[in-house]
């Protein structure tokens, strides 16, 4: 079986040269509503004219042609197009302090994670089981094959476990520019005693020159089963099927031939949950990359994704860039195929997500109230949510007495003297928090 990283380089250098679909995306904040600009390209000579089509009935409108690009344009209240493929929100919520604005959006990819995190499990089980079946058959007769039993089961397979999530969760990834993935995968193999850090160089070639996994990497794994098991010269004559990645994938692909487990159980049953025929020869390559292939690479993903957010102030939290310059949030994503999985493998993946936070404060009213801006960032943020709690009637009563003030000294007594008339508890907190800022803002 080859390496599993391999298998990604060789999908990397496919991919490179794939057509990649490319969605800019510009949203603009009037209030309630947002502008929403899409101009949608191809790397290809031309769009997809299917796509396109789509596009126009989402917006509603057709095309505007950009040079190479589509553009479209409409506004919107909170719920975002499906468009690029997702779901995304923006909400105004307004105070005579201040306002709060929220975006999220997430793009493609499934949030179906309980089934995800199954089927790896699922696949990971099944792998085991097929490992043991096989080392068996190569050195059952082995008087410490017990031992190897043992550990496969267990420590190897939880091991296996660890490892599939841990890929899997990379796929929450914001930073794309960072190869997170090839490192904690790495730092897992290594911490775990599976290959050792002076091998990389030996890996890196193997897989520059696309060849099988190099005797280096498999001599360590004779190696290592040797004296964990203190298997001494007869156990290296029982790891003989290991020496060579021809003579280990000849010694798997024959077991499989005869594995009752892989024809009668593991092919129908992932023939059925990966929804394609799934033979004796692709069982292997099937449920390994079931079981750890990783739920977003960005080097994969043939679709990109550019948002640019417009905004007054700088966001109170974002996982996007803030420009100065442009008053914007940017983000750039990366995603898969438009509502699909990976079919060979029935693996949907992570979706990209962008959010913003941004509080903007109304100067002229805190000013003419409260002598001073109090509020802003994330104190306001807090503040805005507690007053688009109240009720009608305690936010009239509330407006009423703050524009009563005239940026006066009395404004600590007079806010002491509300806090104390105030009924509900909840009314009492927004209070507390004013006159927490006016007094610091007083020191």
């Amino acid at each position: 079986m080859k390496s599993n990283f391999l298998l990604l380089a060789c999908l990397a250098v496919v991919f490179a040269g794939c057509i990649q679909d490319r969605y800019e995306i510009e949203l603009t904040p009037k209030g309630d509503k947002v502008r929403r600009e899409l101009t949608y390209s191809s790397s290809g000579e031309t769009v997809n004219q299917i796509e396109l089509r789509r596009l126009e009935r989402v917006y509603d409108s057709k095309s505007k042609k950009v040079k190479n690009a589509r553009w479209f344009s409409k506004e919107y209240d909170q719920q975002m197009p499906d468009d690029v493929g997702g779901h995304g929100i923006y909400k105004h919520w307004k105070s005579p302090m201040g306002t709060l604005t929220v975006y999220t959006e997430r793009f493609r990819g499934s949030i179906d994670y309980a089934s995800q995190l199954e089927l790896r499990r699922s696949a990971v089980d099944d792998l085991v089981d097929l490992v043991v079946e096989w080392m068996k058959s190569e050195m059952g007769g082995h008087a410490e094959f017990a031992k190897i039993e043992r550990f496969l089961k267990t420590e190897f397979r939880n091991d296996l476990h660890n490892l599939s999530i841990g890929i899997w969760q990379t796929g929450f990834e914001t930073d794309v520019s960072q190869p997170e993935f090839f490192f904690r995968v790495g730092q897992f193999l290594i911490e775990r005693n599976y290959f050792e850090i002076d091998q990389v160089p030996v890996l890196v070639r193997s897989l520059k020159e696309g060849t099988e996994l190099p005797p280096v990497v498999l001599e360590s794994i004779r190696d290592r089963l040797v004296r964990k098991f203190e298997l001494a010269k007869t156990g290296v004559e029982a790891t003989e099927f290991l020496a060579s990645h021809n003579q280990a994938a000849a010694s798997f692909n024959k077991h499989i031939l005869s594995s009752k487990l892989a024809n009668d159980v593991l092919c129908p049953k992932w023939s059925k949950r990966l929804g394609s025929n799934i033979t004796k020869g692709k069982l292997g390559s099937g449920l390994t990359g079931a079981a750890l292939w990783p739920s977003t690479l960005q080097f994969l993903s043939p679709t990109a994704v550019n948002v640019k957010f417009h905004s007054k102030v700088e966001p109170i939290f974002s996982n996007g860039s803030w420009d100065r310059n442009t008053s914007s949030i940017e983000w750039s994503q990366s995603t898969g195929e438009r509502d699909a999985d990976i079919a060979t493998l029935g693996m949907s993946e992570i979706p990209r997500f962008v959010f913003s936070v941004s509080a903007e404060p109304d100067l002229d009213y805190q000013k003419s109230h409260l002598g001073d801006e109090v509020l802003s960032g994330n104190e306001l943020a807090i503040y805005v949510l507690w007053y688009n709690a109240l009720t009608k009637d305690e936010q009239a009563k509330l407006d009423k007495f703050i524009g009563g003030f005239d940026g006066s000294t009395r404004i600590l007594r007079e806010l002491n003297n509300f806090k104390r008339k105030a009924g509900a508890d909840f009314e009492v907190q927004g209070i507390e928090q004013l006159i927490k800022a006016v007094e610091e803002n007083k020191d």
